[in-house]
């Protein structure tokens, strides 16, 4: 968990729970969604900048963004399919961000992204599992990663 004053992108933010949570924690925020969540994100996180459209859409916002506010840290929670292949390319290869929390819902996704990860010089600190459907066959595992090289 970021500590006060810390930087964070939270990409996939969805509704904006993450960004509340991070703005609970009087950490510096932005998120990234696109849809209709976009609107309950700005409730829910109204002090959050949050760029509007596919993450891959923004990468040239976030380009400028991340350098101007000091942002090292990347929290994403991206769907089934895993981080968009442009985005998994900004995270591993140009924005290389100091630490990393995904969070997954497809062990088959989560793994392909971080194979990519830790070729880039990541290493996998720790993975937790989380129940949070419970009674489904459904498991989200979070895995923290930290830059090596």
């Amino acid at each position: 968990m970021p500590m006060a004053h810390t930087s964070i992108a939270d990409l996939y933010c969805g509704i904006g729970a993450s960004l509340a949570r991070w703005i609970a924690r009087r950490a510096r925020h932005g998120g990234g969604i696109g849809g209709e969540a976009v609107e309950c994100a700005r409730l829910n996180a109204p002090d959050a900048e949050i760029l509007r459209g596919k993450c891959a859409d923004r990468l040239p916002q976030l380009r400028t963004w991340t350098p101007a506010t000091g942002i090292r840290l990347l929290y994403v929670n991206p769907p089934r399919t895993g981080l968009e292949p442009e985005v998994l390319a900004w995270v591993a290869e140009e924005f290389r961000p100091e630490r990393l929390a995904y969070l997954s819902c497809s062990a088959g996704t989560l793994s392909r992204d971080l194979q990519t990860l830790t070729a880039a010089g990541y290493a996998v600190a720790a993975l937790h599992p989380y129940d949070f459907f419970p009674q489904t066959h459904h498991v989200e595992t979070l895995a923290l990663l930290s830059r090596t090289a």
